[in-house]
This record gives structure tokens, sequence and C-alpha cells, in this order.
């Protein structure tokens, strides 16, 4: 079976089970190639500086905190915001960033 379809029965049975909207959270939103303005922005403001600190977070403690402190810096504090994204679609989306760069169970 192919990932992609693999991928979108996930969804879909996430969708059946737990009442995941299948809109701007769904499969078809979330796979792209193209990367948003907001993230682009990001990648293009690191310093040297900060780079290299990024790069010395090497522990599973520090890459906990880390996220903490990222997470927290976003935009999603407001009680309206926090509507715009799923913890089931994020770990989906986190534990595939992890394998693709050989992070293992």
């Amino acid at each position: 079976m192919k990932k992609d379809s693999t991928k979108q029965q996930l969804f879909e049975m996430m969708h059946e089970v737990a009442g995941m909207p299948l809109n701007e959270n769904s499969y078809e939103s979330l796979d792209t190639e193209e990367i948003s303005g907001d993230v682009q922005n990001i990648k293009n403001l690191g310093s040297p500086a900060v780079k290299t600190a990024l790069s010395r977070i090497n522990t599973q403690r520090e890459f906990n905190e880390a996220f903490e402190s990222w997470f927290s810096g976003l935009g999603f504090k407001d009680e309206s915001k926090k509507n715009n994204i799923k913890i089931s679609t994020s770990i989906t989306h986190i534990t595939e960033v992890l394998k693709n760069n050989g992070i293992k169970f």
C-alpha cells in the first residue's frame, strides 16, 4: 500500500473515531511541499549564533525543553487560535519528521 494512501486512511479513521474535522487539519491540506510564508520567514531569520545553538541540542531533555520553549512562543495563546491545531495531527506529523530523520521508537 502506498504511503500517501495509508496516511489518508489514518486521517479518515481519526475523523471517524475521534471526530477530527476533515477541513484545514485534513490530510489534503497538510500534505504539501509548499512552506507557508510565516515559516519561510523564520527560516530566513536564523543567525549563525542561533543555528550553532540549535545544532547543539542533541539529548532528549534538550529536545523536550527546546520544543516547549519554541511552542510557547507560537501564536496559540489566544483561545480562538487554539482551535487551529489538533494534537493528533501534530503527533502524526512530528512522528513522520522524526522517522524521516532516522529517529527510532
